[in-house]
């Protein structure tokens, strides 16, 4: 088994490291404007007039960023968007191994139905293309299956520090997406319900919860800590323009609602999300998944391990449907209204521990039909080759029929092109262009609506005045001729909003106009020559 176990996670690298290397050559892994934004907090922290720590910003969490920082540095990394596909690749690796991990423990260690779960996922084009990419889902689905998997050890009665390595991972994870704030609180209370178990006095109980606590809380306190010393407010990630609130209201507003359908309608999110799912995993797998799922749920109910595996399973699609129905949250499917396709991404968070019992709703399908058609085989191993086999031709036809639809198909893809192709065409243009043109002096632009321009047209972001830079971002507004020898401008950004327009006219002249169906015309105006 420890061969095949090689083997697999050999087969999912390869399978990862080729889908890295086919979505680069197409030129569509930098696609989406969540991924070029990351990238560019990243690359801002010392490519920068003033390099900082506090470039970082806020809202988005820290830790892809930081690690993203070596590799931003690299030019072709940056303007290419493999830095991010590296982490997300590397990422994507760790998260099948603990898949697999977690299969051999929930299967014999040397069944063979213990490598369904972990090819599943690297079957997946949904989660190869992620993995391809620098969204940070991957790098959080890592760590969440991480905790996991060390959960599972430590309620196992197995903990060897695994209780201490489930801290550090709840903590990494909670540095990476807001969701991991739930796992730190998760993790406690497991330890405290153990600790009640296994102790003689409460009073030890509680000290393990707290030693516990202290040392998974670390990400949320210096989250805290980075906020209240850098903008003065301990919640700054809370408020502010970029906030999760302001961004939905623009959402709808740009899509012409009023409301969220599932907004306040628990049924609707569920169905949204039910929807969302099907359409990254495909409808057989999803209902054998849940099979073998309410299997376990009604089975195993009272073992210790419910605490982790069906928290593991259960978690991703019950935090994400609660911020549907209370308004903090937002999924786009192309077959309900708005009709559009946003945010599908996000319940591919749901899949690796969906694809854990797999095998136990495969086992029980076949047992139904072996029962009903007399069927025999002679070694169990033999019908545990059968169910493995049929389940991965089910996922390798699926997967089949999901690529040759194309991007209607892999509807991660389908996101991506939709929010950072098509709805950032002039931006692309725009970066074109200015890769032709630029001659070194400062462009100002706004960074966070044009973030793909300097990385299309290979600018360091130190010659980019930015929402960034502070005092010199207001004066080169009020005066653009004194610093800038460029000036992106597109109506809404908020260079439109601020910049002194008298001065423009006076000292610049228009040299370029991109355009596109879905936004309104983006410009670039060159410094005239009597203004230097």
């Amino acid at each position: 088994m420890q061969k095949n176990t090689r083997l697999i996670l050999i087969l999912v690298a390869a399978l990862g490291a080729g889908s890295l290397l086919f979505c680069f050559r197409l030129d569509i892994s930098n696609l989406h404007y969540d991924g070029v934004a990351r990238l560019n907090i990243a690359r801002r922290v010392l490519d920068h007039a003033v390099p900082h720590y506090s470039h970082l910003g806020t809202i988005w969490l820290p830790l892809q960023h930081i690690l993203l920082l070596p590799l931003v540095r690299i030019d072709f990394l940056w303007t290419t968007g493999l830095a991010g596909g590296l982490l997300s690749w590397l990422s994507f690796c760790a998260a099948c191994y603990c898949v697999l991990q977690l299969s051999r423990r929930l299967y014999a260690s040397d069944s063979v139905l213990a490598l369904v779960p972990p090819l599943a996922l690297a079957l997946n084009p949904n989660v190869l293309y992620l993995q391809t990419t620098p969204l940070v889902e991957v790098l959080y689905l890592a760590l969440y299956l991480g905790f996991i998997y060390q959960l599972d050890q430590y309620l196992d009665g197995q903990e060897g520090g695994a209780v201490w390595r489930m801290a550090g991972l709840a903590a990494l994870a909670s540095l990476t997406r807001y969701d991991g704030w739930i796992l730190v609180v998760w993790g406690g209370l497991c330890v405290l319900w153990k600790a009640i178990r296994t102790t003689q006095t409460k009073k030890q109980a509680a000290t393990q919860a707290v030693v516990y606590g202290a040392l998974a809380s670390t990400g949320i306190l210096l989250w805290f800590a980075y906020n209240q010393h850098v903008f003065g407010d301990w919640l700054a990630f809370l408020k502010g323009p970029y906030s999760t609130k302001a961004r939905i209201g623009q959402i709808l507003t740009q899509a012409g609602l009023d409301s969220y359908p599932p907004n306040h309608q628990i049924v609707q999110a569920v169905h949204y999300y039910l929807r969302a799912t099907v359409l990254v995993a495909g409808l057989l797998p999803v209902a054998v998944s849940m099979t073998g799922l309410a299997i376990y749920l009604i089975r195993d109910s009272r073992q210790a391990r419910y605490l982790s595996l069906g928290f593991g399973v259960l978690f991703p699609p019950v935090f994400y449907i609660y911020h549907l129905v209370s308004g903090t949250g937002i999924i786009y499917v192309p077959s309900l209204v708005p009709y559009g396709v946003l945010n599908i991404r996000y319940v591919a968070l749901c899949l690796p521990m969906m694809y854990l019992f797999l095998p136990a709703g495969g086992r029980f399908l076949f047992e139904s039909i072996r029962r009903m058609s007399r069927a025999r085989f002679r070694q169990k191993t033999s019908s545990e080759w059968a169910i493995a086999g049929a389940v991965i031709l089910l996922l390798a036809a699926q997967s089949v029929y999901q690529v040759g639809r194309g991007r209607n198909g892999v509807i991660c893809l389908e996101e991506a092109y939709v929010n950072g192709l098509v709805r950032k065409q002039t931006a692309h243009e725009m970066g074109a262009h200015l890769r032709e043109v630029y001659d070194g002096k400062p462009v100002l632009m706004d960074l966070s609506e044009h973030g793909i321009i300097p990385q299309r047209a290979g600018i360091s972001l130190v010659h980019v005045i930015n929402e960034s830079w502070g005092n010199i971002w207001k004066s080169t507004l009020a005066d653009p001729a004194a610093a800038a020898g460029w000036v992106v401008l597109q109506e809404g950004d908020q260079v439109s909003r601020f910049l002194n327009a008298k001065v423009l006219r006076n000292c610049f002249e228009p040299v370029f106009e991109a355009t596109g169906p879905h936004e309104p015309p983006l410009f670039l105006y060159r410094r005239k020559p009597c203004a230097d």
